[in-house]
């Protein structure tokens, strides 16, 4: 909230208070001081948790409640060395999933940070981009259309800044213009301030300088939020498959308590004064080896490990349960200049003087090195139009002092630098020396372009006095221009010059990517924004250039791999329908002229008539915002989940509309931004391909992975729930094939050392091995699965026991019921660990290409194997732990393994 009257105080008075300059800003230093005193610029004013309560947290769970149960019951029944074994178990067992959600930790920190919006403010007299939650009181920061205001700022420069403020201020339902004109009343209320903007608030069009007042929760939005009893984080939400896993694992665990609970009681009545130790164990192993502890554990670490891998591939999600979406994307609305172009711009055509020069003909005149651009018989105004095209889109500081990054507008298309890169590799065709013509000029003004005017106006300052140079979309720039330059002179345009221009625009449109119309007016003084615009109806028309983009590497077979995955692939295009289809057919995406749409055909169409179409349109011309949501909304009607492609500011409601929005984080205005769930690091389309890939073979990942740990706790509690059923129908009691010891020795090696593997589980290259993934459970369909192989291997550790301790029984193998449980313990986790690789093999691939694809794995499985053996031949381990070293036991150890390992328990294939 606001602490002083900024809006009262006069400029002069604001910087002597705050201790600031509005030409140098603040040092690095005093900024850096300035945070440490009064903290981020985070509304919530959130630190992440210590990294010890972070290990606190790790008690609180259910396997650490069974087993200190398990140790405290030991301990009571006076088995003093089982007890410290469970608890030395339970310690390991804290200690590795403490550092499995430590490294979960670390990598969302890491995500969140990369989705902090920059923030181009004044540090030690440069401008520079700083995370908005570094933004400290007294910096001195620069706003321009799209960004969102990152704190409460006096405005000291307004240039034609229009900020929508209605997420802020309920009555603020219009946008605001705001100036820097200092208000003499001090009880108005901040929605009818015209010199402050707010944290929150988005800014519509021109651009500004201010000073910031308040930070974090001294802000007018934290104040809102507070009032509301809202948090910054309260848009946060949960990933539904955590969710459900969760809900899944508190529904068995007590389930499995009271079985448990229940075979003790059952074995104690039966028996009557039975050994209260072996009922204990009994009930106990029930308990632990039937509860999945682990499975939201590898959930999230599977998820978290994707999504930063997916973050070194070039993209990052806003939050973790986006994650789960991407996989579900069925229908991606792709931009054809984003998506499917390169960075790249050329030159192919420029009218000028009546006349048409070609890239070819360009390429002439850079090839007569001895030859001067005024010996040749080009048109004599066409260095004049290329100088006045580079300097209109090449971005230049009105206050020449301030060093001004050049990508600072790289949200507006007309300024992206590959067309001023395309403008300037043309004027160096020509000879042209572009470092002489620039030094001639000083920027006074301009008028950024926006979708709305479709056109940028800059007054300079040059040698023969002050110019107006505007460039844009000739349809709205042709009009204001009475007067038209041929070879040097002046002449009013008729009828005919003007059907010959208009001839030629079309001809331009209809076969280049991008036509931009050139325009200047002499000026007898500077003049700033506010007498641009009455201005620009008097201006000469000076000709008309092309530019065409180059179609990026490698999307050819990219769009083909899309189509042969199940996904639905729609092309927005700002060309036109001829030109749409062009491109849209070089790129593989259509032969039928048919299913290519305009805005007004779209328009026309009722509800009704486009839903019948839209599953048949693959390309989209010349959209507004609210024709994009429209097709995302008639797709989502249709089932679709809808990714959807904007970096512009007017493309806020669409992306909001769609199940995920994806935007170029250096293209995206600040708006932009935070509506995406999905920001890309380069528009590239091969990662749009990656990401999409990556989120669908991580659920599957996931889901398989699930499958193993429930199998694996299947398996186990089918075991002791033979042995209790031998206890109860047997004359004499049946030892134990796996005791309490032996259950959570499995335990620690099978479900929890592997977490740390089974997340970097490798991803397919290719995207058409996939499908859309249904999130709704990642149990659903696999219950058979599950349950035969759990239970088919129990009873073969159940019957490689039965053959160890029968024979020894009946002399004829010299071995102990120590040696017949290690045999069984052995066999179960060999047969698991084999399995775990089988649940993830791609259905191309042999079990033993899927061994060598995880190495992460492959070294966590010997690993196990190590300890196993460490758990059978070294004392006092095996003594501990129930078992005794083997020898000619390796047989049936093999034998029955390789049983398990050959049987086909794949029941449900992976897809």
């Amino acid at each position: 909230m606001l602490s002083t009257s900024w809006h009262t105080q006069e400029i002069p008075y604001i910087l002597a208070k705050l201790n600031t300059n509005l030409d140098e800003g603040l040092t690095t230093d005093e900024a850096d001081s300035r945070l440490k005193r009064y903290g981020s610029n985070d509304i919530a004013n959130i630190h992440p948790s210590a990294s010890y309560l972070l290990f606190l947290r790790q008690f609180y769970s259910f396997t650490v409640v069974i087993l200190a149960l398990a140790a405290v019951g030991l301990l009571l029944l006076e088995r003093f060395e089982q007890s410290a074994i469970v608890l030395a178990i339970l310690f390991v067992n804290i200690c590795f999933k403490y550092i499995q959600e430590f490294r979960i930790k670390k990598r969302l920190e890491l995500l969140n940070q990369q989705m902090t919006p920059k923030v181009r403010t004044l540090r030690n007299g440069q401008l520079v981009k700083v995370d908005a939650l570094d933004i400290v009181l007294g910096d001195v920061i620069f706003l321009g259309v799209g960004d969102i205001v990152p704190a409460d700022a006096r405005i000291v420069e307004a240039n034609s800044l229009l900020i929508d403020e209605s997420s802020l201020f309920i009555e603020s339902a219009t946008p605001i213009r705001k100036n820097s004109n200092t208000v003499r009343q001090r009880d108005l209320p901040p929605s009818e301030i015209r010199n402050m903007a707010y944290a929150g608030t988005l800014i519509l069009d021109g651009s500004g300088k201010a000073i910031v007042t308040a930070t974090g929760n001294n802000t007018e939005l934290s104040g809102v939020l507070q009032l509301n009893r809202l948090s910054k984080n309260f848009i946060k939400t949960d990933c539904q498959i955590l969710k459900r896993l969760r809900k899944f694992r508190n529904y068995v665990i007590p389930t499995s308590i009271g079985i448990g609970t229940a075979m003790g009681l059952i074995v104690w009545r039966i028996s009557g004064n039975g050994n209260i130790r072996d009922i204990f164990e009994l009930g106990m192993s029930f308990i632990v080896a039937s509860s999945p502890s682990s499975i939201v554990t590898i959930a999230l670490s599977i998820l978290a490990y994707n999504a930063y891998k997916m973050f070194q591939q070039g993209a990052t999600v806003k939050h973790i349960s986006d994650f789960e979406t991407l996989g579900r994307i069925t229908a991606f609305l792709a931009d054809e200049t984003s998506n499917f172009m390169s960075d790249e711009m050329v030159v192919k055509q420029i009218f000028v003087d009546a006349q048409i020069v070609d890239e070819k003909q360009l390429e002439k005149y850079s090839e007569k090195s001895d030859t001067s651009f005024q010996e040749t018989d080009s048109p004599l105004d066409l260095p004049l139009i290329i100088v006045a095209a580079d300097l209109s889109t090449w971005f230049t500081p009105v206050n020449p002092s301030s060093d001004v990054a050049e990508d600072s507008t790289s949200d507006v298309p007309l300024m992206e630098k590959s067309i001023n890169r395309a403008i300037t590799a043309a004027a160096g065709k020509i000879k042209l020396d572009r470092t002489e013509y620039i030094s001639f000029f000083r920027k006074i003004s301009e008028i950024p372009y926006n979708p709305e005017r479709k056109r940028r106006n800059v007054i300079l300052e040059g040698p023969d006095g002050f110019f107006m140079f505007t460039v844009g979309d000739a349809e709205l720039i042709l009009p204001h221009c009475p007067y038209v330059q041929l070879h040097g002179q002046l002449e009013r345009i008729d009828n005919e010059q003007s059907r010959a221009i208009a001839l030629v625009n079309r001809h331009f449109s209809d076969n280049f990517a991008r036509v931009l119309a050139v325009a200047y007016r002499q000026l007898d003084a500077p003049i700033d924004e506010s007498e641009i615009l009455p201005k620009e109806r008097e201006e000469v028309f000076l000709g008309l250039i092309a530019l065409d983009a180059v179609i990026a590497d490698d999307v050819k077979g990219i769009i083909k791999d899309f189509r042969s995955s199940g996904l639905k692939l729609l092309m927005m295009t700002d060309s036109n329908k001829d030109d749409a289809f062009r491109t849209a057919r070089r790129l593989g995406i259509l032969e039928d002229r048919r299913w290519i749409i305009s805005r007004r055909e779209l328009e026309s169409l009722s509800e009704d008539e486009y839903s019948k179409q839209v599953e048949h349109i693959l390309v989209y011309s010349k959209l507004r915002s609210e024709n994009k949501t429209r097709v995302i909304k008639q797709l989502q009607k249709r089932g679709h989940v809808v990714a959807a492609m904007g970096n512009q500011s007017s493309d806020v409601k669409s992306l909001n509309a769609a199940d995920v929005g994806i935007t170029v984080k250096s293209q995206a205005a600040g708006a932009t931004l935070d509506a995406c769930k999905l920001t890309l690091l380069d528009g590239r389309f091969n990662i749009v391909n990656n990401v999409i890939t990556r989120a669908r073979e991580a659920y599957y990942s996931m889901r398989n992975s699930i499958r193993w740990l429930l199998s694996c706790a299947v398996g186990q509690a089918t075991i002791i729930f033979i042995a209790f059923l031998m206890n109860i129908f047997m004359a004499e009691n049946f030892a134990m094939p796996l005791g309490l010891l032996q259950i959570i020795w499995i335990n620690l090696l099978v479900n929890v050392i592997p977490l740390f593997a089974l997340s970097k589980d490798t991803i397919t290259d290719s995207i058409i091995y996939t499908r859309p993934c249904a999130f709704k459970n990642p149990l659903s369909g696999n219950y058979l699965d599950i349950f035969v192989r759990g239970i088919v291997i129990a009873f073969i550790t159940l019957f490689s026991f039965l053959t160890v301790y029968e024979g020894a029984r009946a002399h004829l193998l010299k071995t102990t019921e120590s040696a017949a449980r290690a045999v069984a313990c052995t066999v179960f986790i060999f047969t698991f660990l084999t399995y775990c690789f089988l649940c993830h093999r791609r259905p191309y691939e042999t079990l033993i290409q899927r061994i060598f694809v995880n190495k992460s794995l492959l070294v966590t499985v010997l690993i196990i194997i190590g300890l196993q053996l460490i758990a059978i031949y070294v004392p006092p381990f095996n003594q501990m732990l129930g078992m005794a070293p083997i020898g000619k036991e390796w047989l049936f150890v093999a034998v029955f393994s390789l049983i398990g390992i050959l049987l086909p328990l794949n029941i449900v294939s992976r897809r």
